[in-house]
């Protein structure tokens, strides 16, 4: 029963110690630079725009690339295309042993004049 108690009590210490360090929300949207990741969201977000706009062939400005931990990983990308719309591009990624791909989980775009 102690030792039960004792690896209760430090299971929680390395938690809340590790929260503190990492000053991290746990579950929480965190900043990524998961440079592979990103690119990934990227060309997702090119096939997006071909499919539904005409705005496929201009430049994306990444503003942000966050992720979430889940059972397996959300995904969001903010972006500007071609300084006109502003993107967001939503996804998820499953976890590792499934071996199925990242599915689009939602995708708008407003005119940049909109956001102010």
């Amino acid at each position: 029963m102690l030792l039960r108690l004792f690896i209760l009590i430090l299971g929680i210490g390395i938690v809340r110690f590790g929260d503190t360090c990492t000053k991290r929300k746990l579950g929480g949207w965190q900043s990524s630079n998961d440079d592979t990741l990103q690119t990934e969201m990227v060309t997702l977000a090119q096939q997006q725009l071909e499919a539904t706009s005409d705005l496929s062939s201009q430049p994306i400005r990444v503003l942000s690339f966050q992720t979430q931990v889940v059972a397996g990983t959300n995904l969001r990308l903010l972006f500007i295309v071609n300084e006109q719309q502003q993107c967001t591009l939503q996804a998820f990624k499953p976890l590792p042993y499934t071996e199925l791909p990242i599915q689009i989980t939602s995708f708008q775009c407003n005119n940049v004049t909109e956001q102010a």
